[in-house]
C-alpha cells in the first residue's frame, strides 16, 4: 500500500493561490516572500511524476498537463480545475526534491497550524488545506533526514543574538533561515549549523550572499557566552567554514572571551607562518584580534600590541621613508656589513621610485626587522613592519602598506572592492595607452 506524506494547514487555499506567479500577501515575518514557491513545487512533481494530492477544504484541485509549442520547443503546460496556468513542467529544473518538501512545509507554518503526517490514505477536511505526496525512496530519504532540512529546535546552542542562533549540527556546512535550511550542497565541514532570522534568499531558497553568512557568523560568535563554544572555535576554526568569519563587523564581545582568553599566548595568523601546536596558544584572525585588543586591551597579541622582533640597523635617511622609534622599548639591535645594508637599501629606494611613479607613493613608516615568529609583513599603528628575510617581496609589502595606511581593513569588503576597483582603472588606462 502506498504511503503519503501529509501536510496540513490553516485555511482553504484558493486556486489563484496555485495558478497565478508571483501572487503572496505574506509579511517579512513569514518564511516565503515570492509567490512561485509552490508552483516551483507542483513542476517539479509533475516532472518527476511523483503521485501527490492538493485539497482545499474537501475539494480535489485536479492537475493534468497539456503539450504547447513555443519556437519549435514542445513544452507541457499545467492545467488545474480546468484553468490553464502559465506553469510549465519544465520550470525550476534545479529544483531537488527536498524543496518541495521545504516549499510546502514553509507555507503550512505561515499559514498556521501546521501538522506533517505519514498516512496511507487521504483525509480532506473543511477548512484546511492538505497536500499529499507519495512517500517513494527519494522521499522517504530526506524524511529520514528531516533534520537537515528543517530544524529540530532542540538542537540549539545559543540564541543570545538577536539575528543568529548556533546550532548543532553533524559536522557538515548548513544554513537555517527562519528554521528552514537555506544550503546548497557545497561539501564545506562546520563546527556548527547557523539559523537566520533575516538572511537574503534567492529565489531557489538558497541563501544569496556568503558574506552575509561570514559577517552573522562572527557576530554571534562575538556575543556568545557559551565557553566551550568560543574555545571550540578558537582551536578548530581551520579547515571549517568558520575560519572565513569576519570580525571587522562583530559586535561588543562578550567578557566570556576575556576569561577564555586571558594568560594565554596570543598571535595574530598573519604575522606566523608556521606554528607548533602548543598548550595556550592561539592564532588571531587579524580582524578578530585587532578588535579584541580595542574592548580588552589588557590581552597581549603579538602583531597588535606587543613587539617580539629584532630591529635591523639601518641607515634609512638614504631613502624617503620614516622610521618610528619608540621611545618606551629598547630595540634589540641587529648589526649589518656595510655590503648588506647598501644592498637592502637599494632595494627599497627602487621599489619606493617604482611605486611612486605610479602614483603609490608611500607616506607611512618602515620598520625592518627580525621576527621570531616567522612573520613577513603586517601594518600597525601607521607602520609597515617588514622582516628582513623577506627583502625580495619589499614592492608586494609596500603597495600593502599603502593600502592599509589608507585606512582599509583586511579582509573587508571594502578592501576587496578597492582592489577591483584599482584593477579596472588600470586596465581602463592601459587600453588608452594602446590606442
Amino acid at each position: 500500500m502506498k504511503q503519503y506524506i501529509e501536510i496540513t494547514n490553516n485555511g482553504e487555499i484558493e486556486i489563484a493561490g496555485l495558478t497565478l506567479m508571483g501572487a503572496c500577501t505574506k509579511t517579512d515575518n513569514q518564511i516565503g516572500f515570492f509567490g512561485t514557491g509552490n508552483k516551483y513545487a507542483i513542476a517539479t512533481l509533475m516532472r518527476n511524476k511523483v503521485d501527490f494530492r492538493i485539497y482545499s477544504g474537501i475539494n480535489h484541485f485536479e492537475l493534468e498537463t497539456r503539450e504547447v509549442k513555443f519556437r519549435d520547443e514542445i513544452f507541457h503546460q499545467v492545467i488545474i480545475d480546468g484553468q490553464t496556468t502559465s506553469i510549465t513542467t519544465e520550470m525550476g529544473p534545479s529544483w531537488e526534491p527536498w524543496f518541495v518538501l521545504r516549499e510546502f512545509i514553509s507555507n503550512a507554518i505561515d499559514e498556521g497550524r501546521y501538522k506533517l503526517n505519514i498516512v496511507d490514505e487521504f483525509n480532506p477536511e473543511i477548512g484546511l488545506t492538505k497536500i499529499y505526496i507519495e512517500l517513494d525512496e527519494e522521499y522517504e530519504e530526506i524524511m529520514s533526514k528531516f533534520n537537515n532540512y528543517f530544524l529540530d529546535r532542540s538542537s540549539v546552542l545559543d540564541s543570545t543574538h538577536k539575528n543568529v542562533e548556533i546550532v548543532q549540527g553533524d559536522g557538515s556546512f548548513n544554513i537555517f533561515r527562519r528554521n528552514i535550511s537555506v544550503t546548497e550542497y557545497n561539501g564545506y565541514k562546520s563546527l556548527y549549523w547557523y539559523n537566520f532570522n533575516k538572511l537574503n534568499i534567492n529565489e531557489s531558497r538558497i541563501f544569496k550572499y556568503s558574506w552575509e553568512i561570514d559577517e552573522g557568523i562572527a557576530k554571534v560568535l562575538s556575543v556568545s557566552t557559551n565557553k566551550e563554544i568560543i574555545e571550540n572555535y578558537l582551536l578548530n576554526n581551520k579547515k571549517n567554514y568558520e575560519e572565513n568569519a569576519n570580525f571587522y563587523y562583530a559586535e561588543k564581545f562578550s567578557n566570556t572571551w576575556l576569561e577564555v582568553l586571558e594568560g594565554k599566548l596570543l598571535y595574530l595568523e598573519s604575522i606566523v607562518r608556521d606554528s607548533d601546536e602548543k598548550d595556550n596558544v592561539y592564532l588571531l584572525k587579524d580582524n578578530l584580534g585587532k578588535k579584541l585588543a580595542e574592548q580588552f586591551p589588557q590581552l597581549k597579541i603579538v602583531g597588535v600590541n606587543t613587539k617580539n622582533y629584532k630591529r635591523i640597523n639601518i641607515d634609512t635617511t638614504q631613502f624617503s621613508l620614516n622610521v618610528n622609534i619608540e621611545e618606551d622599548i629598547e630595540p634589540v639591535v641587529e648589526e649589518m656589513t656595510q655590503e648588506e645594508e647598501e644592498k637592502i637599501v637599494n632595494s627599497i629606494k627602487e621599489s619606493i621610485e617604482s611605486l611612486s611613479n605610479v602614483g603609490y607613493e608611500p607616506t607611512f613608516n618602515l620598520e625592518l626587522v627580525k621576527s621570531e615568529n616567522k612573520s613577513e609583513y603586517w601594518f600597525n599603528n601607521e607602520t609597515l613592519f617588514m622582516d628582513i628575510t623577506e627583502i625580495k617581496n619589499i614592492e608586494l609589502a609596500l603597495m600593502y602598506g599603502y593600502f592599509m595606511s589608507k585606512g582599509y581593513q583586511e579582509y573587508s569588503r571594502e578592501f576587496e572592492t578597492m582592489l577591483i576597483s584599482e584593477l579596472i582603472s588600470y586596465g581602463k588606462k592601459l587600453l588608452e595607452i594602446n590606442r
